[in-house]
């Protein structure tokens, strides 16, 4: 087997996946890594480009472009119930978004299409959806700096097929003619920043999506899956082989250390490494084991019908146009 190609890798820039990342990035094996760190959205789009061999991309990005990719075999991030870090903040209960705004961060896909689900099939309301920054928004409620202008109807995110009829158009999202309330009346926060805003005062009904599809469902929730471009699989069987079994033994240390993980998340929830203020100030160590302990890395059976099930729920709804099969990389 040659080592001599350097595996360009795709990492998630949040505190969830650090059961996975640190023991890659701590113990040196026998493949090279050249590794690329964003939000899910960029990892999507940088997989889809042809940029990335290995990457973690979210569950809605295999259900638009499988032909592209093969999962990484039992290697997911998802929750069996609450997953605290994929939240539906609002100044109103769920159950009265009918015809309000609720602003989406446009660093997620997965959790976007979940939440779209939520509403239609779960709530049967019909919001409208509009690309905002959460913290912004939090912001603007807590009387800190005004929301930016601007601000773009989300990606798909008109309501669904079989879901209550819109009240108005997504003129009313702030920056658009028409807009009734530039404030926005709710938001769907992921990653580091649900951590930090989980406890916001002004926005006090909180929904865990983890939690509701597993109440609707009764099954876990697959927010991200591990694949490999097939054209890379094709080029570099060898060192992309290679390049799994390394991330598989990574995170079966990081899963099996947890109380390691957990000490080095509230260390850099505390010292952020990009310089910006500390992540969650809210949550102590319990809570952040409870965070991870909630999570889970397999793709197993019960995750695989989980993850089929969003499949069908999204063609049914119109969202993709059919369920993909999951087709692994051996």
């Amino acid at each position: 087997m040659t080592n001599s190609y350097t595996v360009r890798l795709g990492k998630i820039g949040y505190l969830n996946v650090l059961p996975i990342y640190h023991a890659l990035e701590a113990r040196r094996g026998p493949v090279e890594f050249a590794t690329v760190s964003g939000p899910p959205a960029r990892l999507n789009e940088l997989m889809a480009a042809k940029a990335l061999d290995i990457s973690a991309i979210s569950s809605i990005e295999y259900a638009r472009r499988p032909e592209q990719y093969l999962l990484v075999p039992d290697l997911a991030i998802g929750s069996r119930g609450p997953v605290m870090s994929v939240l539906l903040l609002g100044r109103v209960p769920p159950e009265d978004l009918h015809g309000r705004t609720v602003f989406v961060s446009a660093q997620t896909h997965t959790s976007a299409a979940l939440l779209r689900l939520l509403v239609a099939r779960h709530w049967r309301v019909a919001p409208h959806f509009a690309t905002g920054d959460p913290m912004a928004f939090a912001a603007r409620l807590a009387g800190g700096a005004p929301l930016a202008r601007g601000a773009t109807p989300a990606r798909g995110a008109t309501p669904a097929k079989g879901s209550a009829p819109a009240s108005g158009s997504d003129a009313r999202a702030p920056g658009l003619p028409g807009a009734e309330n530039a404030e926005g009346d709710a938001c769907l926060a992921i990653g580091d920043q649900a951590l930090a805003l989980r406890a916001h005062p002004a926005l006090p009904h909180r929904v865990d999506l983890g939690e509701a599809w597993r109440s609707w469902t009764g099954l876990p929730f697959i927010f991200g899956l591990w694949a490999v471009r097939r054209d890379a699989a094709e080029r570099q069987p060898e060192a992309l082989s290679a390049a799994v079994e390394q991330m598989r033994l990574a995170k079966e240390r990081g899963v099996a250390d947890m109380q390691r993980i957990t000490d080095l998340a509230m260390e850099y929830a505390a010292h952020p490494p990009n310089g910006g203020p500390p992540l969650a100030p809210s949550m102590n160590a319990a809570d952040m084991r409870a965070y991870f302990d909630g999570l889970v890395y397999d793709l197993g059976e019960e995750q695989q019908r989980g993850l089929t099930r969003f499949y069908a729920e999204l063609a049914q709804t119109g969202i993709i146009d059919t369920p993909p099969a999951l087709e692994f990389f051996a």
